[in-house]
């Protein structure tokens, strides 16, 4: 709800359109650019509540385009987006709502990446690479440059999910060569770079679009009696 301001007909590019509005906290409310993407893989902003809109980039993978974690990056205003290349490549990709033109982009990670493989989340950055057939996934650690995550040995991973990244560390699901309907479980350390496994064959279920879908609780003061 909000409690003084009117309201209005505004001309978003597809009234239908999924927004991702910035949290309050990361930028004066009245300046808080808004994202949408209305045309997929069209991505627009708006510092107006959406009376005007501008584009940011003409080819964003579907629900890849993420805010500035405020206390991590120096713009609020900053957008880590995945961005899809002519000849049907992905790169990461960052820019500032307003000004991201190709002169105003920048490339963290100076490869190529694999298409629906950004996440941002917390101290968090994670992409994958796929080279010679194989899944390689790199992490990076409160904005330093990218590291590859280091899972034991014997891991042959096909598949891996981001489950949760609290209280400083990572859960992973990852699925082996030899998985099909399960996952095992692995947690990191601090910086998300070395992973031990926790549990085995953990099944998953199939959420909307066929994905896989792991829930993880925190039991606290668990006593046996």
């Amino acid at each position: 709800m909000m409690i003084g301001v009117s309201v209005q007909a505004l001309s978003c590019p597809v009234l239908s359109c999924p927004v991702l509005s910035c949290p309050v906290l990361s930028c004066p409310v009245l300046s808080c650019p808004v994202l949408s993407c209305p045309v997929q893989p069209h991505l627009y902003s708006s510092v107006d509540f959406g009376r005007k809109w501008q584009l940011v980039h003409e080819a964003v993978t579907p629900n890849r385009f993420y805010w500035s974690v405020t206390g991590l990056d120096v713009e609020s205003d900053l957008i880590h987006l995945e961005a899809n290349t002519a000849d049907g490549r992905a790169q990461y990709v960052t820019c500032r709502a307003q000004s991201c033109s190709e002169a105003n982009r920048h490339y963290p990670f100076s490869g190529y990446i694999e298409t629906n493989s950004l996440v941002v989340q917390d101290d968090y950055m994670f992409i994958q690479v796929t080279s010679a057939g194989r899944a390689w996934y790199y992490v990076s650690y409160k904005r330093e440059p990218f590291a590859r995550i280091k899972l034991p040995k014997y891991s042959l991973p096909k598949d891996m999910h981001i489950i949760s990244t609290d209280e400083g560390q990572v859960f992973a699901a990852v699925q082996e060569w030899n998985q099909n309907d399960t996952y095992n479980i692995y947690i990191s350390d601090p910086q998300g770079i070395h992973f031990t496994l926790a549990l085995e064959n953990v099944r998953a279920s199939r959420g909307l679009g066929g994905n896989s879908m792991i829930d993880l609780y925190e039991v606290s003061d668990y006593q046996r009696e």
